[in-house]
């Protein structure tokens, strides 16, 4: 029995307009398995669809980094959980005051005087400085203003092409994932950046450009510790 195959034409949008294929499988009136594709686009809401940020004034996105900002200023102190935030700020006092990033280890016990350069000094200078701001509350803020700034250019870019509550779903769960990662170090600085770098790659995907955005030079800055994690 001839069957027909039903067209792709759809995806031809590129990977980003298309999210999938959902394969169904049925049984004809002779019992012949028959497979049918049904693609899936969730791409280009309706903008009467995109309501919940414009019902209260101001965009999804603004909103989701006020939460998030607001949630993290609640939780306060827990972004201090890690050990290494002391350390942080030590070794970027030390930047400070020296006006030099160190070559050796003169922080470590089993390692003192060994050869050693910081990869994250920026974001140690930066956390210094918000500690001789504000003592703790300092590191507290800049953390948690750089983690509100992720969740706010993810829902940014989510709602790009969904409408707001898938795009809640999913800004929901990134952040429930990320929770035990949520610390006052280094890494929660590069995140904003991180966002911002796979959104320009995405968009110049939809646009069939090859180049992306240019802010390597400054993941490489305040990227996440490498090998000292």
């Amino acid at each position: 029995m001839a069957k027909t195959r039903p067209s792709l034409a759809k995806l031809q949008g590129g990977f980003t307009h298309n999210y999938g294929l959902t394969c169904f499988a049925r049984l004809d009136a002779s019992g012949v398995l028959v497979r049918q594709l049904m693609t899936i686009s969730v791409s280009h809401a309706d903008e009467g669809a995109r309501s919940l940020g414009g019902r209260f004034g101001l965009p999804l996105p603004l909103w989701v980094g006020l939460a998030v900002y607001a949630l993290l200023l609640i939780a306060g102190n827990t972004l201090l959980r890690d050990p290494d935030t002391l350390w942080q700020v030590t070794l970027g006092q030390w930047i400070l005051d020296h006006h030099a990033v160190p070559h050796e280890d003169a922080f470590s016990f089993t390692m003192r005087g060994e050869p050693w350069i910081s990869t994250q000094w920026l974001a140690q200078v930066l956390y210094a400085k918000a500690h001789a701001w504000s003592g703790w509350t300092g590191p507290v803020l800049l953390a948690a203003i750089a983690i509100a700034a992720t969740y706010a250019l993810l829902a940014r870019y989510l709602v790009a092409r969904l409408n707001d509550s898938v795009s809640l779903v999913f800004v929901s769960a990134a952040l429930a994932l990320a929770v035990p990662h949520l610390l006052a170090r280094p890494h929660v600085l590069a995140m904003p950046f991180m966002v911002l770098w796979i959104g320009g790659m995405i968009a110049a995907s939809d646009r069939r450009e090859a180049r992306a955005p240019n802010v390597g030079a400054a993941l490489g800055r305040v990227r996440h510790r490498g090998a000292a994690c």
